[in-house]
């Protein structure tokens, strides 16, 4: 085997790997977009459980290049602090846990979820104290 042939297909691998990187990327931006705004029209219409629902499987189609699950996390987060807002506990937990599930579920060394992911287990703690009394 010559040093060109070895080049080419190394090259020829590092395409192939390539393509399948882009190609899942796309994949997950695809679900997470549909999911999103599924959220959003669930959202509009009153059924905040369902939009919950949406915007975890949004979360959970996490990729590099992908910005709707920020924007999921900051939904769940209003929803969960409106919740709150009408001292409606039991409902906010649900909903600071549900985000915590998602966000733990992606949680990798280059996605930036570790610190909300500790604000999130610090605010479900004292939640879960109101909630038993």
């Amino acid at each position: 085997m010559t040093r060109g042939s070895l080049f080419k297909i190394c090259g020829i691998g590092l395409g192939v790997l390539l393509g399948l990187f882009v190609l899942l990327s796309l994949n997950f931006w695809l679900r997470a977009r549909a999911n999103f705004e599924q959220a959003e029209t669930a959202y509009a219409s009153g059924d905040v459980q369902l939009a919950v629902k949406y915007y975890d499987q949004t979360i959970r189609n996490y990729s590099l290049f992908n910005s709707y699950g920020r924007l999921a996390k900051e939904r769940l987060l209003a929803i969960a602090a409106d919740y709150e807002e009408a001292q409606n506990s039991r409902a906010a937990l649900d909903t600071y846990q549900t985000l915590l599930s998602a966000l733990s579920a992606v949680e990798t060394g280059f996605s930036p979820n570790r610190a909300p992911i500790e604000r999130l287990e610090t605010r479900i703690a004292t939640l879960r104290e109101q909630v038993v009394r």
